[in-house]
């Protein structure tokens, strides 16, 4: 793909591929703050509902952390879009005392709990978030940082359990998508977006990597670069399933487990089933044992951004 093509719209045929796959569930919390990448998010998953006859309920949920001053109005600026594209739209605030160390870990779970609560009041089993390509490219980094093997360096899946647990899966249909093409979306249909500071607060690990993965980027190991690594270790991960379990005596036709607490009957091809990576279904025979499930989960856990 052309750098042109990195920085060009999202289509609506393209919206309709990236959303079609949950198109049989019964209600889809989408998780949106201001910030570019939800707010494109709430915009294509709005006009891809719009165009079909039936489908899942949406439900825009803005959590506010309340560690800015701006964060207040960012979320009534949400919910005025929301009501601009036909969307429910809530506003959770995160209340009680702050940490005042590991405050990104804290808001990121804080986050995941406050959707998980939302989504079970709407009873809806999917939560949609924005991560993008980018946000892949940076988990990637943060990993080999981190002394990472090659299992980890799987990165981010398209669809996975809640990191802090609950029921509803947490599905990313972006995560192909550089920010880039988000923000010419938005540009496109004439709307604006929040700007978070602490995006680029070198206190922050992926604030300091941004930077790293500019110059990276001027070197030629852009983010699509870097993504072909998480890739590479995704499908790595997956033969070493596949031969365990061969092992076993066969794998099962489709998930028929239960993941997160609920059933799962996806087909084992659907793109939004957690069984395309490590995901804690338990079905017999069709997955990685739940010790590395976990570690898959946990090792994810640095990203408050969405």
């Amino acid at each position: 793909m052309s750098a042109a093509d990195d920085a060009a719209p999202v289509s609506a045929a393209e919206a309709k591929t990236l959303f079609d796959p949950l198109a049989s569930a019964f209600a889809l919390v989408l998780a949106v703050s201001g910030g570019p990448d939800p707010t494109a998010l709430l915009l294509l998953a709005a006009r891809w509902r719009r165009a079909r006859k039936t489908g899942p309920r949406l439900l825009a949920v803005t959590i506010d952390h309340g560690l800015r001053r701006e964060s207040a109005s960012e979320a009534r600026a949400v919910a005025h879009l929301a009501r601009r594209l036909g969307v429910p739209h809530r506003i959770v605030r995160w209340t009680g005392r702050k940490p005042a160390s590991g405050l990104q870990q804290s808001a990121r779970d804080a986050r995941y709990r406050l959707l998980a609560a939302a989504a079970a009041r709407a009873k809806a089993g999917t939560i949609v978030t924005a991560h993008t390509l980018d946000d892949q490219a940076e988990t990637v980094l943060i990993r080999m940082s981190r002394g990472s093997g090659l299992s980890g360096l799987g990165a981010m899946a398209r669809a996975a359990p809640l990191p802090v647990g609950g029921e509803a899966v947490l599905v990313r249909p972006l995560l192909e998508i550089p920010k880039a093409r988000l923000i010419a979306t938005l540009a496109r249909a004439g709307i604006e977006f929040a700007d978070d500071p602490s995006n680029r607060d070198p206190r922050f690990t992926r604030a300091r990597l941004r930077e790293v993965m500019c110059a990276l980027a001027r070197e030629g190991l852009d983010a699509r670069r870097l993504s072909l690594l998480r890739a590479a270790a995704a499908a790595r991960g997956g033969r070493d399933r596949d031969s365990g379990r061969r092992r076993d005596g066969g794998a099962v036709a489709g998930c028929r487990g239960r993941i997160a607490g609920r059933s799962c009957s996806m087909p084992t091809n659907s793109t939004a089933c957690p069984r395309r990576s490590p995901c804690g279904c338990s079905a017999a025979r069709s997955h990685a044992p739940a010790t590395r499930d976990r570690s898959s989960s946990a090792s994810s856990r640095h990203s408050t951004r969405r």
